[in-house]
């Protein structure tokens, strides 16, 4: 949350927010994501992408 605050700029916020995803939400999303791709297959096609190349260099 602390780097949030002083963090601004598009490229850097989304950096941020990857180390957020990371330390905070991991096992939370990785689950959303199972439940949204059975769900609603079209229409998440970006969040599923970013959340599939994320994965894949985050821990297993």
């Amino acid at each position: 949350m602390g780097l949030k605050a002083w963090v601004r700029h598009e490229g850097t916020l989304r950096c941020t927010q990857l180390l957020q995803y990371e330390e905070e939400d991991w096992v939370r999303d990785i689950a959303t994501l199972k439940l949204k791709r059975s769900k609603h297959e079209q229409g998440h096609t970006r969040e599923r992408t970013w959340h599939g190349t994320y994965s894949n260099t985050g821990p297993n």
